[in-house]
């Protein structure tokens, strides 16, 4: 991964993420009811989903780093980003059990790290020298 796509992957990140619940809490007013009836909170709640998927971005940017022979195809990052926004929203369906969230993240972690290891199985690394 190259550091000009790990600065738009965070960006992107960052943007994907507050973008997610903006939608959840302004139009669908899935928030606490003592933030504006469910319809607030943009100050907590923005902040806390960008650390707590966290993890996300950041076992993505080291599955990218490990076996490294070329920066990834865009289509993995954007992937990745798809999975980081599934997780999110599955992550306010079942918002009311914590445990139900950091496990809905873990099996994530665990589904990408399969998919990249398998990766790295099927395509050796070509820019090694051949004996």
């Amino acid at each position: 991964m190259t550091f000009r796509q790990l600065l738009w992957f965070a960006l992107a990140y960052l943007a994907l993420v507050a973008a997610a619940v903006w939608f959840n809490l302004a139009v669908l007013c899935q928030g606490d009811a003592k933030y504006d009836q469910g319809c607030g909170g943009f100050g907590i709640y923005i902040p806390l989903w960008e650390i707590f998927l966290a993890p996300l971005p950041l076992t993505a940017a080291l599955l990218e780093f490990w076996r490294k022979s070329s920066p990834p195809p865009t289509r993995r990052l954007i992937a990745y980003l798809a999975g980081i926004l599934v997780v999110a929203e599955i992550g306010w369906l079942v918002i009311e059990t914590f445990p139900a969230l950091l496990l809905t993240e873990a099996i994530a972690i665990v589904i990408a790290v399969g998919f990249r290891v398998r990766m790295t199985r099927e395509r050796p690394d070509i820019s090694a020298p051949v004996a």
